[in-house]
């Protein structure tokens, strides 16, 4: 009789795959619970191993949290998903795509802590948040008052458009994968240990 090999892979690799696969389902306008579900689990994990790994990253993320209503409401649709028993009879949230935006933005700030470089579909999905919400990235106005007018004109029609949120995605995992920008660009915006 043969016995089925179980393979092992570190929590890192098994998150990083989780979020990958949550940002590719975002992409091409998956099932938001799915998202949410594999983003969470992702987010999860990585949280807990970047808050031990840093202190400064564990305040940024109760601030995160606390922006959005505390962490248990950022965790409620994950916990109403994996806890049916508590309240079963309680409907789920269904989260938004700008929920599921900051959760996979969060996930992959927490990844960054640990291995110091994201992945391509990371790296692009990044530089999105990056255009669409500068003050939650601490990107600094420019001090051209009609670059920066112009700037915030642009992050407020790619908040209000998830097709182009998309589509800009897209075009910037083109650009990773022809080696035409790094897949880490700009990873010293937003939380990072040398901000503090």
């Amino acid at each position: 009789m043969s016995k089925n090999k179980i393979q092992k892979i570190a929590r890192t690799i098994a998150a990083e795959r989780q979020l990958n696969a949550a940002i590719q389902l975002w992409l091409n306008d998956g099932d938001s619970l799915a998202v949410h579900t594999l983003g969470m689990a992702s987010y999860g994990l990585l949280h807990d191993l970047a808050a031990l790994k840093d202190q400064n990253y564990k305040e940024w993320s109760s601030l995160v949290a606390k922006a959005h209503g505390g962490q248990a409401r950022f965790r409620q649709t994950a916990n109403q998903l994996k806890h049916a028993g508590r309240d079963s009879e309680t409907p789920v949230d269904v989260p938004s795509n700008e929920r599921n935006e900051v959760l996979l933005g969060a996930a992959l700030v927490s990844y960054r802590v640990l291995t110091k470089d994201l992945s391509n579909i990371m790296g692009a999905f990044h530089l999105m948040m990056l255009m669409t919400h500068p003050d939650r990235f601490r990107v600094s106005a420019d001090k051209d008052l009609d670059i920066e007018v112009g700037a915030q004109v642009a992050a407020e029609h790619l908040r209000c458009d998830i097709a182009l949120r998309r589509k800009m995605v897209r075009g910037n995992l083109r650009l990773i994968q022809n080696g035409q920008l790094p897949s880490n660009i700009n990873v010293r915006r937003g939380y990072h240990e040398d901000d503090h």
